[in-house]
């Protein structure tokens, strides 16, 4: 499994607190596995329960490692389009 690494830099949150959340491959049997972690924590399931998924807390560049997925989560963006969303979801939840 190849371990390379670069860095995603945003510059408009650089300073931002971000979640991170990146899924790699559960072991050694790298993209083929059948097991999955999320910040290097294997993810498995309890009965019926789904894992917790907890994002790991960042500021600055992203690294990014090959043979990865994941998304990250800027909750002070202040993104115009995402509080109008969550304002009307508000709202609709009221009535």
């Amino acid at each position: 499994m190849g371990s390379e690494q670069i860095s995603l830099t945003l510059n408009q949150y650089k300073n931002s607190g971000m979640h991170l959340y990146a899924l790699t491959p559960g072991d050694s049997q790298g993209m083929k596995s059948k097991k999955v972690k999320l910040n290097d924590v294997l993810l498995e399931l309890n009965g019926d329960e789904l894992p917790e998924m907890k994002p790991k807390p960042h500021v600055g560049d992203i690294p990014l490692t090959q043979q990865s997925f994941g998304f990250i989560v800027i909750p002070g963006a202040e993104v115009r389009l995402c509080k109008i969303y969550h304002r009307s979801k508000d709202i609709k939840s009221r009535k």
